[in-house]
């Protein structure tokens, strides 16, 4: 099982070899084997939510980054 910690303030790597990194206030970053996806991320001021629309990509992908947002601040949702 991978091993997920944060790479800095913005953005978590796992031992498996892919990482995230929050690149702007609306985008969220999905590296793997060298190859980068960018995800729309957008900010609830009612809730405080953020979420990250990763409904158009593979469960794992969707997977991957739900457990990552976890060790960064914020109240993040994945779809």
């Amino acid at each position: 099982m991978a091993k997920l910690h944060k790479a800095n303030e913005n953005g978590v790597a796992s031992t498996d070899g892919w990482s995230i990194q929050v690149v702007g206030p609306e985008v969220l970053e999905y590296r793997e084997q060298g190859n980068a996806t960018l995800l729309n991320v957008e900010f609830d001021p009612a809730t405080r939510e953020i979420t990250v629309d990763a409904s158009g990509f593979e469960e794992r992908v969707r997977s991957n980054v739900a457990n990552a947002v976890k060790l960064l601040k914020g109240k993040w949702v994945v779809m």
